[in-house]
């Protein structure tokens, strides 16, 4: 009987890692916003989704429009989530984050959070990753998404177009109508 057990355990984790579906989360990003807002930061939640895993997501999501448009060119996601002790020094050491290699596209604060969003784009200035930042009173989460980001994006506002009437990918890629 412990044997089965055994085995079954092994399969369900060998199948998880085969389909990139782990627990850890962005670890280099948890360091540098540790390190730059000096957080002490316990994880409660870390899972990285890598391509079969987020195949099987849309193949579960069936014909959900919105859900489908914003996995669209997305090959891998990684989300942290952490505790956080002290709230108000931290918000203003997190505005001065700076990320290697990405640059802050948005950022937006209210009384009771703080989210900041990065991107990263290659050498044709298409969007390839994507991190957003959020803080609030006692949580700090951090995604990163990997892809062919603009792709996503522009799926995302066609269907608002769609929905709205409004031009939004035609404004964001600069040709106003």
């Amino acid at each position: 009987m412990h044997r089965r057990a055994f085995l079954a355990l092994l399969l369900v984790t060998s199948l998880l890692a085969a389909s990139g579906c782990m627990i850890g989360g962005p670890t280099d990003l948890r360091r540098e916003v540790a390190s730059a807002a000096d957080l002490d930061l316990d994880r409660e939640i870390g899972l990285d989704l890598g391509f079969l895993s987020l195949g099987i997501a849309r193949l579960a999501l069936g014909d959900e429009p919105e859900a489908r448009a914003a996995l669209h060119g997305v090959r891998k996601v990684e989300v942290g989530v952490y505790t956080v002790e002290r709230f108000g020094s931290t918000r203003s050491e997190l505005d001065r984050l700076s990320l290697p290699n990405y640059i802050r596209m948005i950022r937006t604060r209210d009384e009771d959070s703080t989210v900041q969003v990065y991107g990263r784009f290659d050498d044709k200035q298409r969007l390839r990753r994507l991190v957003v930042v959020e803080l609030d009173q006692d949580e700090l989460v951090i995604v990163r998404m990997k892809g062919r980001l603009d792709q996503m994006l522009e799926r995302v506002l066609d269907l608002e177009e769609a929905r709205s009437g409004r031009g939004y990918a035609k404004e964001l890629s600069g040709a106003h109508s």
